[in-house]
């Protein structure tokens, strides 16, 4: 009898043991399951934008672009070159060649990202902005890094000075 008995105090024991190891698998997959969900809906972080509270300028020709201060900017030939990190924005001035054949400047740049391409003759992916203003034609081809946010880079085309 005592044998019978401790026996199935065993049984009872193996049972509790089984039950709380299930019961602590259960709270875990909850918790799992509850913190995919709540790091999903969480956006990620934006990089800082840029500091344009005293621009840079650089100048060629008719053309004059103001950028961050953090930025660097420089000259290679008639091309205006612009980067910070990986991004890099280059601006040429064509002078009047088509200048007909080109819509006008936008009130506002927007880079959107169905307008993203592969530009083969720079070997990256970017932006293709070409516009006139003041009867120039003006083409710019903008890199992103990913550190970069889209705003920054349209601003510096918005900064951009025709004269």
């Amino acid at each position: 009898m005592i044998y019978a008995l401790i026996r199935g105090h065993r049984r009872f024991r193996m049972a509790l043991v089984k039950r709380r190891a299930l019961v602590a698998l259960g709270v875990a997959a909850v918790v799992l399951v509850a913190w995919g969900v709540i790091a999903s809906s969480l956006s990620a972080a934006k990089p800082p934008g840029a500091n344009w509270s005293r621009p840079e300028i650089v100048r060629s020709g008719n053309l004059a672009v103001l950028y961050p201060r953090a930025w660097t900017a420089s000259l290679e030939e008639t091309t205006i070159v612009i980067r910070s990190g990986g991004t890099r924005i280059m601006v040429v001035d064509y002078g009047a060649t088509h200048a007909g054949s080109f819509p006008p400047r936008p009130d506002h740049f927007e880079l959107d990202a169905h307008d993203r391409h592969f530009l083969s003759c720079l070997g990256f992916d970017g932006w293709n902005v070409t516009f006139t203003e003041r009867g120039q034609v003006i083409q710019a081809f903008v890199k992103l890094s990913p550190g970069t946010r889209k705003a920054d880079a349209a601003e510096v085309l918005d900064r951009l000075v025709v004269s």
